[in-house]
This record gives C-alpha cells, sequence and structure tokens, in this order.
C-alpha cells in the first residue's frame, strides 16, 4: 500500500525531519506547506536534511492564521498537488508536525488494510450538542479577517437585538458535518473532492466556506457525507489525542502516556513535542516502531 503524507507546518523542522525519517519506506510522498509568515530558513534546513531526495515536494505557500480560510486553501492545494504531480498513493494523510507514528510500517499497513478503502475521518453532524451554540455560528454568519483579527456579522449583539435576521444556510440543500481537519482519505475520495470543487455546486459551496470559521473542520466532512462516499466514511481519524477537560488545544504526550499509547489502535500520536518530552518519542521508537538506533 502506496502512502501520502501531507504536512502543515509552521514550527518545528527538527521534529518533523524525525517523523519523516520514520515514516520514509517504500511507496511513500510527502507533501509540505510551510506557511508563508515563516522564514525561508525552515524549507532550506528540511532540504538539507533530505538532499536529492525524490519523494518529497513542498506546495504553494499561504498565509494561515487560526481559524482564518488560510488551512483550507493549503489544505485544497495539496490535494490538488496530489493530482498534478501524479502521485500514486492509496491513502494521503493530512498532519501537522508534532503527529507521531506510533505504529510500525507493517502494522500500519495491516490497519490501514483492514478498513478496506473506507475514508477515515473523525465527523459529526452539525449542530453538535456537545459545542457551544451547536457549532453554527462557525458557519450561519459571515467571517472576515483583517490580519489575525475576526469579525463576525452580524455581530452577537444585533444578533440578539434583531432575531429575524436570517442565518446563513448551506446551499442546495446540504447537511452540515463537522470534525477534526487531521484526516486519512484514500486517492478516489480526494480525486472526488478535486473534481467537486469544479462544479458550480461545488464552487457554491466554496464560496460559501471561505467566509466561516475554521472551513477546515467542516468542508470536507460536508462534502464526503453529502456524497456517494457517504457509506465509506469510518468515524475514527486514527489519532491518539489527550485533551484537558474543557481544554481546546490537545496536551503534549509524556512517558505518562506510554501504556495508552501501546494499547491505542492509533497510528499517530498528537501532540508531540520533544522540547516538552523527548523521552516519550525515543521509548516509542524503540519498543512500538522497533527501532534499534534513534537517528
Amino acid at each position: 500500500m502506496k502512502l501520502a503524507y501531507i504536512f502543515f507546518a509552521y514550527t518545528k523542522p527538527e521534529l518533523l525531519i524525525r517523523i519523516i525519517k520514520r515514516l520514509d519506506a517504500e511507496g511513500a510522498t510527502f507533501l509540505i506547506h510551510v506557511d508563508k509568515k515563516i522564514d525561508d530558513a525552515f524549507i532550506h534546513q528540511i532540504e538539507a536534511a533530505f538532499p536529492a531526495k525524490h519523494n518529497l515536494f513542498f506546495t504553494e505557500r499561504v498565509t494561515i492564521e487560526w481559524g482564518d480560510p488560510g488551512f483550507f486553501n493549503a489544505l485544497m492545494l495539496a490535494f490538488k498537488e496530489l493530482e498534478t504531480r501524479n502521485i500514486d498513493y492509496d491513502y494521503a494523510f493530512t498532519l501537522s508536525t508534532q503527529d507521531y507514528p506510533i505504529k510500525s510500517q507493517a502494522e500500519m499497513q495491516r490497519i490501514l488494510a483492514s478498513y478496506e478503502g473506507k475514508q477515515l475521518l473523525e465527523y459529526m453532524p452539525m449542530p453538535n450538542p456537545e459545542w457551544a451554540n451547536g457549532g453554527m455560528h462557525r458557519i450561519d454568519r459571515y467571517h472576515f479577517w483583517v490580519g489575525k483579527r475576526r469579525f463576525a456579522f452580524p455581530p452577537n449583539i444585533l444578533r440578539k437585538t434583531l432575531p429575524i435576521i436570517p442565518k446563513r444556510k448551506l446551499p442546495h440543500g446540504y447537511q452540515p458535518y463537522a470534525g477534526s481537519n487531521w484526516f486519512n482519505f484514500t486517492k478516489e475520495a480526494i480525486q472526488y473532492i478535486n473534481e467537486f470543487v469544479e462544479t458550480d455546486i461545488g464552487k457554491d459551496l466554496v464560496r460559501f466556506y471561505s467566509h466561516t470559521y475554521i472551513a477546515s473542520e467542516s468542508f470536507f466532512h460536508t462534502v464526503l457525507l453529502n456524497s456517494p462516499f457517504k457509506d465509506q466514511c469510518v468515524n475514527d481519524e486514527l489519532r491518539y489525542v489527550k485533551w484537558g477537560a474543557g481544554e481546546a488545544r490537545a496536551r503534549v504526550i509524556t512517558v505518562d502516556d506510554f501504556e495508552a499509547l501501546k494499547q491505542s489502535h492509533a497510528l499517530f500520536a498528537r501532540k508531540a513535542d520533544d522540547a516538552v518530552d523527548s523521552d516519550i518519542l525515543d521509548m516509542i521508537d524503540r519498543e512500538l516502531l522497533g527501532m534499534t538506533s534513534i537517528p
């Protein structure tokens, strides 16, 4: 099985290099998007670590601010890059530079084969009762950015004083879904997405999501779960993620998580940080990935 790894990078080039070395195997391809705000030295450091490497490519760079359409745009550019470079793959993973593999290549292949070409992602219909306002505030208002600052229209105070202001609805009767933007799609699903966004309906949906909050956590889920791929979607992103109560950001994995990682069926753990706890990464290398030396 051939695997494509799409990394979205803005920090920790040394950790990214380490992760790529653990994933590099026959049939692997690496696409790396580096946030446009980041100095070119980041790219030069990756290139220096992998000179003359023919399965590693950098995608077109865009600026990404938290929650703005930048990450969504970077994802779409990466999906198009898979197509334009005619890359041969069975599954593609979206990853950050802090997603550390916790399965050997052989075990990863076995687990993926067991899903028989399904689409592996976390998803939930919206409104989601576990989220504030069901998460609908992300899509039923217009969101705009000026630099890092986000503005929503209508603002909350206007919504409260003039409740008759209509809420935005997805075009063409689409049911909205949401979930993590770290997912694992087959080549067929990504080809479908690439073709869909060129249709009239797809263009309408892209326009709609260009003014939503955290579009990447809803657009792809909505497209696939309103498509012939719906019955192929498995609600599992295959990530071990450690959350604290009420926290919006994942906690860093430490040696205290090793037994849970060992028992997990996930392929990756997030988030890893060698500056916080490098011992857990060494333990994963030796005991889960079967590495006898740690380059």
